[in-house]
């Protein structure tokens, strides 16, 4: 049997949202099924006073359905990202904050989740937050710029205009500014969550190739740098604005012109060898007449 070729986010796809609920209790909150599933790796079964009274879900999970929720279930628990990674996935915003970078290092993300909740949403991991830009730190009451300065004692103090508007420039008055709108560290955490979710999606490529009965696994067709090289364009179909209607009448073996078609195309050696035959008609008429004429006397 030839196996169907399927891209490995539409196969987790199928499986979690087509096939594996068959057989199981309908649940009024399906968000607490799935997050049971993430944290502890396996579904939870209940007896049959335990569900909300929904019914269940007719039908059987296709083996293949099975095979993937294995697949995910087996993957790493626990990832975290070195620095080194950390530094690659923020770009030129890297030497922007050194304390976000720290703190994406010691987190720990679970591959699981992150898989099934795109799978279950049918789209896939969220990576642009935005674009981080530079704002001043603003007073919580009026949202207006604060001001520092330096003292004579070296200390860092906020300083405020006078009258006129003007600082007072022994303090050396500076605007302090923050990356905002999203943070460094905002922006680092969802490129990090794309990073985890689009690894777990080649490692689950690589380990159901071959093991399904019915479809040929292939690799994710997200991009793994999104934010740099951009998500392939989605396909689309054309249609025709006015479609020509379908006719029983054949079609003629040559082409032919319309009732309205102009005159052939002629060539200027054509147009002139044409000329040529109609003036020695001419000629030829008029010299005969004249001849005509004398000879009867009547000129």
């Amino acid at each position: 049997m030839v196996k169907k070729p399927v891209e490995i986010e539409k196969l987790l796809r199928w499986a979690f949202r087509e096939e594996l609920p068959k057989g199981k209790p309908v649940s009024a909150s399906a968000w607490d099924s799935i997050a049971q599933f993430g944290a502890l790796g396996a579904r939870v079964q209940t007896s049959g006073y335990g569900h909300d009274g929904l019914g269940f879900v007719p039908g059987t999970p296709h083996e293949d359905a099975e095979k993937v929720a294995l697949a995910v279930r087996q993957l790493d628990r626990t990832t975290r990202l070195s620095e080194l990674e950390c530094w690659g996935l923020l770009g030129i915003y890297a030497d922007c904050d050194p304390i976000a970078i720290k703190a994406v290092t010691l987190a720990a993300f679970t591959m699981a989740p992150l898989v099934i909740r795109c799978a279950i949403l049918g789209s896939g991991m969220e990576w642009d937050v935005g674009t981080p830009q530079l704002r001043p730190v603003t007073r919580p009451d009026n949202q207006r710029p604060l001001m520092f300065g330096v003292d004579v004692h070296g200390e860092l103090i906020e300083v405020k205009a006078d009258r006129r508007g003007y600082y007072d420039p022994s303090l050396a008055p500076r605007a302090h500014v923050r990356w905002d709108e999203p943070t460094i560290g905002q922006l680092l955490e969802a490129r990090a969550e794309y990073a985890v979710w689009h690894r777990a999606l080649a490692r689950l490529a690589v380990a159901l190739d071959g093991s399904l009965k019915e479809h040929h696994v292939l690799m994710p067709a997200s991009m793994p740098e999104p934010w740099i090289t951009g998500q392939p364009p989605a396909s689309r179909i054309l249609k025709a604005a006015r479609p020509r209607p379908m006719t029983s009448m054949p079609l003629p073996l040559a082409p032919q012109r319309g009732i309205k078609a102009g005159p052939p195309i002629e060539s200027a050696i054509e147009a002139r060898t044409r000329l040529r035959k109609v003036t020695g008609r001419k000629r030829k008429a008029e010299t005969g007449n004249a001849g005509y004429a004398h000879y009867t006397g009547f000129r």
